[in-house]
């Protein structure tokens, strides 16, 4: 849950369990409107081929020059390409948001747009990398990548707000990189593709589940498209899904968005689910929950996902203590406590609520927030436990969360703790999502 802009619209939260029918085509967005905080999170140092969509061809420092100012053009993709002209790392830089510095390997320059053009056509070259590339007279090095799904992005330049492109659309190689006015042109669309010199971010999905809250059951463990915020858009498209691909002989699961504008009350939790949900009907996937909190055992979550999010958005899992044991019918109304711990957000992001405390937990400090929350049906206490961002693998142990909320009478030692969820909330904007590693042990 993220805190809303005024706090009357803590009283349009919708149930969990809510359902709507899903518009078939996907979401529109401006990148130009909303790219200005920064892009999209892929991690530091990717080294990958950049494809234009358009042409199905590289982007390749022209005649494997090691100069300043020699063009970026397309070029025919090549293989295990001995010159490492078309292999480009990704530097992660954070400006007021998550950018990218782009360097060409063979020459460890950067693309630069040239002569800190505003103008569209503006010719992308390279040039040796900028020491303090967000300095307000050197951004014309820096790019966000804003994700369009499916691997494939937009480029857009800090200084300008204009996005890199080939120039004419021309299919052939030899073609110029440019900047242009966004338009969400194929030829203005980029795929990060695997290179034989480094990593890309993996094959794209085999196969797709759009429909509103689809399950995907593996072990013990639940999928679930959650789209319970989506009567929000209040007609506007959007699109969310979860996807399975297989990598290298082992099949991965994760999930896809573009939800539009901004929702301050959250549109979406795709999701995993483990134990019983209190908002769902049904059996727990572990006869162990619901489990009382005092006297409970350690519940340890290990986890690692990768992937893109940009616009607005938390990832976080969360959990619910009822008052009364047992799983079966939904009884949302017997919730006690909410529980939730933030392990990436969009920058200026926060829970609802109010900061009560500042606490560690397992060597990693938090500042905890705490909401009342009411429904039509329910009214619980809530949670946030708010952490440094980025963490797309580590080890939580629920108990000391639990058993921390308990010491600040925040919870009670007999209430239940019916199971881990794990997933994105989304207020607005895009994400993919792969989960490599998921595990929960109770011990």
């Amino acid at each position: 849950m993220r805190n809303p802009s005024f706090p009357g619209l803590l009283a349009l939260l919708l149930t969990l369990s809510a359902c709507s029918n899903s518009p078939t085509a996907p979401a529109q967005f401006n990148p130009q409107a909303q790219h200005s905080g920064g892009g999209a999170d892929i991690g530091d140092g990717k080294i990958v081929r950049l494809q234009a969509v358009h042409s199905g061809k590289c982007l390749d420092v022209s005649g494997i020059s090691q100069n300043n100012d020699a063009n970026v053009v397309q070029w025919d993709c090549v293989d295990n390409n001995p010159n490492f002209n078309q292999d480009f790392k990704l530097k992660r830089v954070s400006a007021g948001g998550v950018y990218y510095q782009i360097i060409a390997q063979h020459s460890q320059k950067c693309l630069d747009v040239v002569g800190f053009s505003q103008q569209n056509g503006g010719r992308v070259a390279q040039w040796d990398c900028h020491a303090n590339p967000d300095d307000p007279n050197l951004r014309n090095q820096l790019f966000a990548l804003w994700s369009l799904g499916n691997d494939t992005f937009h480029l857009v330049a800090k200084h300008s707000d204009k996005c890199l492109d080939i120039a004419g659309i021309s299919q052939h190689s030899g073609a110029q990189l440019t900047q242009w006015s966004c338009v969400q042109g194929a030829n203005q669309k980029f795929r990060l593709m695997p290179t034989s010199h480094g990593s890309g971010p993996g094959p794209s999905p085999e196969k797709e589940y759009c429909d509103d809250f689809h399950t995907i059951l593996v072990g013990p463990y639940k999928y679930v498209n959650n789209t319970w915020g989506s009567n929000k858009t209040n007609g506007q498209p959007y699109r969310q899904c979860l996807q399975e691909r297989t990598l290298n002989g082992v099949k991965q699961y994760g999930w896809n968005w573009n939800w539009p504008g901004f929702e301050p009350t959250v549109y979406a939790y795709p999701e995993i689910i483990f134990g019983w949900k209190p908002w769902d009907g049904g059996a727990s996937t572990d006869a162990r929950f619901p489990m009382q909190v005092g006297g409970m055992p350690n519940v340890i979550l290990n986890y690692e996902v990768e992937g893109t999010r940009s616009g607005h958005f938390d990832f976080a899992p969360e959990i619910w203590l009822t008052r009364s044991p047992g799983a079966g019918a939904a009884r949302p109304w017997d919730i006690a406590t909410e529980i939730m711990v933030w392990l990436d957000y969009n920058d200026g992001a926060y829970p609802a609520g109010s900061r009560v405390a500042s606490t560690t937990i397992d060597g990693v400090p938090y500042d905890l927030y705490k909401a009342r929350i009411s429904t039509g049906e329910a009214s619980w206490d809530y949670l946030t436990y708010y952490g440094p961002k980025g963490r797309n693998r580590a080890t939580l142990n629920f108990k000391n969360f639990i058993q921390d909320a308990v010491w600040r009478g925040y919870a009670s030692s007999s209430h239940h703790l019916t199971g881990i969820e794990f997933g994105d909330e989304s207020s607005g904007g895009t994400g993919n999502i792969w989960v490599k590693q998921f595990s929960v042990a109770v011990q």
